[in-house]
């Protein structure tokens, strides 16, 4: 599991830093911050992770997005865009669960396509957009 994040709201930069600065096994060099299963490069103009952990996610990711109102009251979206790569299920298997296919190679194993995803609790639901790319068995 890896995830990737690339953030340009370096508002967050103080909050993120000061989370990491309490890990004893930090390790900081020119532009890389680096703590088990986390490596940041800070950028002038951005903050690149790269996570290794899912822990180390839950901890990191709700310091760096939070959601605002996007063309209606009860609509928000979060302010940047996650990128997560894996190892990927069978081609086939994935088809049924995409909204929209938009290329399909199965002989050199390459999909492109987009899906949604909604959660209901109660009179509150959620739905989130991605799209999702393959090729060579990494998601």
């Amino acid at each position: 599991m890896q995830i990737e994040i690339l953030l340009t709201e370096l508002s967050r930069k103080t909050k993120v830093m000061t989370h990491l600065a309490k890990d004893p096994d930090l390790r900081a060099a020119g532009n890389e911050v680096q703590v088990p299963g986390l490596k940041l490069e800070v950028g002038e103009s951005y903050l690149y992770f790269t996570i290794t952990r899912w822990t180390r996610a839950e901890a990191v990711v709700p310091l760096l997005f939070s959601v605002h109102p996007a063309g209606g009251a009860y609509t928000f979206r979060p302010e940047a865009k996650i990128l997560v790569t894996g190892r990927s299920k069978p081609i086939p298997d994935i088809i049924p669960a995409l909204t929209a296919v938009e290329h399909l190679d199965l002989e050199a194993g390459e999909l492109a396509g987009a899906f949604q995803v909604t959660w209901h609790e109660h009179d509150v639901a959620v739905t989130a957009q991605g799209q999702l790319m393959v090729q060579g068995r990494v998601a």
